[in-house]
């Protein structure tokens, strides 16, 4: 695909993303969609999204809405004619910011044409209006790409295209590591044609409104701790006690509802900022216990018993062999993805890289295994028996290690318990001190 047809379909595109969004599902642990249906089905629609998990955050728009999106990228990723070449493949048009340099801005005027054209032929756009990402849940000003591409693209076609921005939330439990929960939420579209009065008059204040819009409804649909000094002290709280409350009002147990009760208990605790300062103290002389003692908070609030860790344990054995049997098969293209990773500065980019390297080396090492078991087994339904059981296995052996590793931490907690029977009760009584204080800070005077 090059530059020119960037915005027709493409099958060989199509291709790629039937098959990463299988990768993508099994990816994460918990892939959650919610609020499709506010998606237009009619005329083009541009995704604006926070930006939170660097390429991870376009996966997130892709997958979710299940279309072939135009994105635009920050220019400096176009350098090299190579990564230029797939970027386009992808669907990736550059964008130009002040930092490439003051006459790189220029190159915008061609580039907004371009994309212009895509929605013309009613195909959507993506872009991430906070301009780079940053890993904390937090909204940044925008910058108003966004509503002046709505608003350029509609004076181009006299305001008959009927471009709507919808807004999307994205959520993630751990921005770095595979087995994670991912949460997409779709907010309230924008039309730009309710701004066409106000544009046609002053074309600066209405991409300033309608990108102050866009804003409050990303706020609607996203974790925004807007504190700063007291970013980590509420984002931890509310991580803390939203399971806790999510019980108390009887909700089901799912991402959304944990979503909706953490964004309400971060509203509440930013009001109430200037009595955090007890919580702060408790917070980070409890936190810096745990990695000492190689335990997670997970482990006290569970109330964890003998008996259920030996059964823990004994279903991780039991599977020890299919375990071992998944590990042997799948280590490369899980092992080398990291691996090459190690080096990565920005830790935002882990995830974006471990997934492509993952995606790449999976599809290509089980294709390898696939050629090679029709040569072992000389029959085609064997070879495919065999590569549904290497990817069952590679999946079971992966959450098996996960729950190992909780085990793990879990014998530790019980250990603790008769090594150090003062230390032990000293963290649950914290611990409980530190739920009082989150609970009186949210609902007392």
């Amino acid at each position: 695909m090059s530059r020119k047809t960037i915005g027709r379909f493409s099958f060989g595109f199509q291709i790629v993303l039937w098959i990463g969004g299988i990768f993508h599902r099994m990816y994460y642990r918990k892939f959650s969609v919610v609020n499709r249906e506010r998606i237009p089905h009619n005329g083009p629609v541009i995704f604006a999204a926070n930006h939170q998990n660097a390429l991870m955050d376009a996966l997130a728009v892709i997958f979710s809405t299940r279309r072939q999106v135009v994105f635009l990228a920050r220019a400096d990723i176009f350098r090299k004619k190579y990564m230029a070449r797939i970027l386009y493949f992808l669907k990736i048009l550059p964008v130009y910011r002040i930092r490439d340099g003051f006459h790189a801005v220029d190159q915008n005027n061609e580039v907004f044409p371009e994309i212009i054209g895509v929605l013309k032929r009613n195909r959507p756009a993506g872009l991430f209006p906070e301009g780079n990402h940053l890993g904390e849940k937090r909204l940044r000003p925008l910058k108003k790409g966004a509503a002046r591409l709505a608003l350029q693209a509609e004076e181009a076609n006299d305001f008959t295209l009927g471009v709507t921005i919808v807004p999307v939330g994205l959520d993630y439990s751990n921005y770095y590591n595979a087995g994670s929960d991912l949460l997409v939420v779709f907010g309230n579209p924008i039309p730009a044609l309710a701004y066409r009065e106000e544009y046609l008059r002053n074309p600066a204040q209405a991409v300033s409104h309608m990108t102050t819009d866009l804003a409050t409804e990303l706020r609607k649909v996203m974790l925004d701790i807007r504190s700063e000094e007291n970013y980590s002290v509420i984002h931890e709280a509310v991580k803390m006690y939203g399971p806790v409350e999510r019980k108390r009002r009887k909700l089901r147990n799912n991402p959304y509802n944990l979503f909706l009760i953490k964004k309400e208990l971060a509203e509440n605790l930013m009001v109430k900022e200037k009595g955090l300062e007890t919580l702060r103290e408790e917070l980070a002389s409890y936190h810096a216990k745990l990695p000492a003692l190689g335990i997670r908070d997970s482990q006290i609030t569970s109330k964890i018993e003998n008996r259920k860790s030996k059964i823990g344990t004994f279903i991780a054995l039991f599977l020890l062999p299919i375990h071992l049997y998944g590990i042997v098969l799948n280590y490369i293209p899980y092992g080398l993805p990291i691996f090459l990773a190690r080096n990565i500065k920005d830790r935002h980019f882990l995830g974006s890289v471990r997934f492509g390297a993952g995606l790449l080396l999976f599809f290509t090492w089980y294709l390898l295994l696939f050629i090679t078991s029709i040569f072992i087994f000389h029959n085609i339904f064997y070879a495919a028996v065999f590569m549904v059981s290497v990817s069952l296995t590679g999946l079971c052996a992966f959450y098996n290690y996960r729950l190992m590793l909780k085990l793990r931490a879990d014998w530790r907690w019980i250990f603790l318990k008769y090594r150090n029977r003062s230390e032990f009760e000293g963290l649950i009584k914290q611990r409980e001190r530190i739920m009082k204080e989150i609970f009186r800070l949210l609902y007392r005077v």
